[in-house]
């Protein structure tokens, strides 16, 4: 891909996201103890170039959340929402270490390997959320079971089986 190509593409989703990114930000001043509003400011002005801004409503994410565990996950899935599947699992995995009970967190890292193409380690990913939530949280381990359940019927079976003689 061009450089070029690189760069109009780039200034076309600044100019789609703006609006998005004034929207949120006018709703994080109308409810400032909403964590997930800041944490969507934070990473819209993020990927707008907006470090001094970003790093404002991640702070007061932070501060409205609480542990770090909750914080990882939140701004995992607003990676996940705007398709940063990349830092979606670096915050999921960052959520992990700090609480390996989090269903939750394991969902996100779950999601953002199968996003980003590696069905193997999403479908860990998945099993592990099922195992720590069956007891706490029937309804994560319903949907890692069914999304695990998905991933294996997209793989193709053999068309024909024959038994050796």
């Amino acid at each position: 891909m061009c450089t070029g190509y690189r760069r109009r593409r780039g200034a076309r989703w600044k100019l789609a996201t703006q609006p998005r990114a004034g929207q949120f930000s006018a709703g994080s001043a109308a409810l400032p103890g909403d964590p997930q509003l800041h944490v969507m400011v934070g990473v819209l002005a993020e990927r707008l170039g907006d470090s001094a801004a970003a790093d404002d409503a991640f702070a007061a994410a932070r501060a409205a959340l609480p542990d770090d565990a909750s914080f990882f996950s939140e701004r995992g899935y607003g990676y996940l929402e705007l398709q940063v599947f990349d830092k979606a699992l670096e915050d999921g995995l960052q959520a992990v270490a700090v609480a390996p009970q989090s269903g939750r967190a394991w969902m996100l890292v779950g999601s953002a390997y199968e996003s980003l193409g590696d069905t193997a380690s999403a479908y860990d990913a998945y099993s592990q959320a099922s195992t720590v939530s069956e007891e706490t949280d029937p309804q994560i381990t319903a949907i890692a079971r069914m999304r695990m359940a998905g991933m294996l019927q997209a793989i193709q079976a053999p068309s024909e089986i024959t038994p050796e003689p």
